[in-house]
């Protein structure tokens, strides 16, 4: 993935991500949250937004969740 992703915006393309986060953050969120800065390069632009703030922006959200999550 990361490997692709530095390949793709060498070649010029954008990577823009909002990853949503609860209030208080979930034990996974935490995680994602903390390894954050370390994948910035390779990851492209990721923004966090709490889901608070995104249900009073009425923001249309689309799940998808990991094969860890769905089992």
């Amino acid at each position: 993935m990361r490997a692709n992703v530095r390949a793709q915006s060498a070649a010029g393309k954008r990577f823009e991500r909002v990853r949503l986060v609860d209030e208080p953050a979930t034990q996974g969120q935490e995680f994602l949250l903390a390894r954050a800065p370390g994948n910035a390069g390779a990851s492209g632009d990721i923004r966090n937004l709490t889901r608070a703030e995104a249900e009073r922006l009425r923001l249309r959200l689309r799940l998808r969740l990991s094969k860890s999550v769905r089992g």
